[in-house]
């Protein structure tokens, strides 16, 4: 059996084809910003984490220039592992990369948190906590820096295929 080299393999043909199909759906829908809110990776210390998004954040990206970057490396490198490692492999490689970036960023985030809650009062951490939703979703931040420190690690969304992407390089 041979195989044709342009010829696209089908697990990056199809997580391409994902990645692309939530950015349309996260810029075209009214509900885009909800998607974001729900897939988007959070942290675990924050009202917004939930356990399904360390998955979910790898087919979110923050533009079409973010998209496309990644989905060109995805492109010019996942296929040669594709074809080397065969599909079953590649797809587990992709998302055990795509999941340990996930929990690498969770982990320098929770260390931010724990940081940030020595060198504040409880009070201050209570109020972020408490009010930094509602703050998150009118787009502001706090003006003290260890608030907006704390405020960023809890509720600043990650999205992207970038761990998975440089696990692929590392391939």
């Amino acid at each position: 059996m041979y195989i044709q080299r342009n010829m696209t393999p089908p697990v990056v043909k199809n997580l391409i084809i994902a990645n692309c199909v939530a950015l349309l759906a996260t810029e075209l829908l009214p509900m885009g910003d909800d998607i974001v809110e729900r897939f988007a990776l959070f942290n675990v210390a924050g009202p917004l984490f939930k356990s399904y998004q360390v998955f979910t954040y790898m087919f979110l990206h923050g533009g079409i220039s973010h998209l496309f970057f990644n989905m060109f490396s995805l492109y010019m490198f996942g296929r040669l592992l594709e074809r080397v490692w065969g599909s079953k492999r590649f797809l587990i490689f992709y998302f055990v990369c795509g999941i340990g970036a996930a929990l690498v960023q969770e982990a320098v985030a929770g260390l931010t948190v724990m940081y940030a809650e020595t060198k504040m009062s409880s009070d201050a951490v209570d109020m972020v906590l408490t009010q930094g939703y509602s703050v998150f979703q009118q787009g502001m931040t706090y003006r003290d820096p260890m608030l907006q420190m704390l405020h960023q690690a809890i509720y600043s969304p990650v999205v992207g295929a970038s761990g998975a992407i440089f696990g692929i390089l590392l391939g």
